[in-house]
């Protein structure tokens, strides 16, 4: 996030990331994702509560993803493989009570991206896809 400084200078607050799991994991992708600050991101648990309170949703028999996109493995090149493959385990929102051959909730999780200026939602978009986790080197 680089341009993070020039947005607080202009008085943006942002950008904010949500997403599933716990620290530990939290910890795991700020370490492998160095530029962007720890104090921007927020985890939510579980249980869902801050996407449930955006009405965001899943992937499940009532919800299937749209038959229109096209699943294809990103270019990450040997080095971004390495690094994904190595790191996927630890950063999945799988609990830990999982129970081997259950899907986990988290990753059927649709996220989302909102701009807000104070208490007005200015824009926003909803994913219509699988969320992947960027891992740099």
């Amino acid at each position: 996030m680089k341009v993070q400084p020039e947005m607080k200078n202009a008085g943006v607050a942002g950008p904010f990331f949500i997403s599933i799991g716990d620290a530990e994991k939290l910890e795991t992708f700020l370490s492998v994702n160095p530029d962007i600050p720890g104090d921007s991101c927020f985890v939510d648990g579980y249980d869902f509560d801050a996407y449930k309170s955006m009405g965001l949703q899943n992937f499940g028999p009532d919800n299937p993803p749209p038959k229109d996109i096209e699943m294809k493995a990103p270019d990450l090149g040997f080095r971004g493989w390495w690094n994904y493959f190595s790191n996927v385990m630890k950063l999945s929102p799988v609990p830990a009570d999982m129970k081997f051959c259950e899907i986990p909730e988290g990753v059927l999780r649709l996220g989302a991206t909102f701009v807000v200026d104070g208490d007005k939602l200015i824009y926003e978009y909803r994913g219509r896809s699988f969320n992947f986790v960027s891992m740099h080197s």
